[in-house]
């Protein structure tokens, strides 16, 4: 048995016991997240709430306020999170709680002075800088709301086909790219846990298979662009999109 699927598998064990764990993945993240993806995930969000918080207008504006701030805010606390449960945390000088924590500040920011400076603290953070303490452990289901999730996942899709199509006209992959797989992985770690829109209660463990198979389909994607192995990249890749689309098929009322 490979190590990912004996993580997988004694996830599986501790989630059908225990139910969603406060302050630990139910799948470990080591086996999931390079530590060079998140530090390229934490800048491009980062970027990105910079443009959206440019100025009191553009935090404002209701789709910015409403959603897209919130989403990549959300995703900084995915990383944060991660970074904080991460075995090999002590190679980036990140620090992964106060980074969560700053995000955290950021999705639920109330005015553009509120979300500005978490977006300071958040920057500190990833500069390994943080003041006071870390807050207590969050459960992963609440790290960001689920609708913002699905947005995050359908943009990032498409940046995946992209490569999809460029490596069927014969491009070689390119790792450095790899980061929007593993970010994917990640969100389908938050995704096995939110099961909070289950309309009925005993479709709950398919709704954890069907999002334990998407989580695992993008680690796999992950390794293989980091692998640069074009073979498994285009065999996995619209198998994912089959998953998505089974699942929607299921849950979406």
């Amino acid at each position: 048995m490979t190590r990912w699927k004996a993580g997988l598998l004694a996830a599986g064990l501790s989630l059908a016991i225990l139910g969603p764990v406060i302050g630990a993945a139910i799948v470990p993240v080591g086996t999931v997240a390079p530590i060079g993806d998140l530090e390229k995930e934490a800048a491009f969000q980062l970027k990105t709430l910079e443009g959206l918080l440019k100025d009191s207008a553009s935090f404002e504006e209701m789709t910015h306020r409403k959603k897209l701030i919130p989403r990549a805010a959300g995703v900084l606390a995915v990383v944060g999170q991660t970074l904080a449960e991460h075995p090999q945390k002590s190679k980036t000088k990140i620090l992964g709680t106060f980074l969560r924590d700053a995000a955290r500040k950021v999705v639920t920011a109330k005015s553009y002075e509120d979300a500005t400076a978490g977006l300071k603290e958040m920057k500190e953070a990833v500069e390994g800088r943080g003041k006071g303490e870390a807050g207590p452990d969050l459960p992963w289901n609440k790290l960001m709301s689920l609708h913002r999730l699905m947005e995050e996942v359908e943009e990032r899709q498409g940046e995946l086909r992209k490569t999809f199509v460029a490596v069927g006209k014969g491009q070689e992959l390119k790792p450095s790219e790899a980061y929007h797989a593993t970010t994917l992985a990640l969100l389908g770690i938050v995704t096995i846990v939110d099961n909070h829109e289950v309309k009925k209660k005993e479709e709950i463990p398919e709704w954890e298979s069907m999002a334990k198979e998407f989580q695992g389909q993008l680690t796999s994607l992950s390794k293989a662009m980091h692998d640069k192995d074009s073979k498994a990249f285009t065999t996995l890749f619209p198998k994912i999109g089959e998953s998505c689309a089974s699942c929607h098929d299921k849950f979406r009322h």
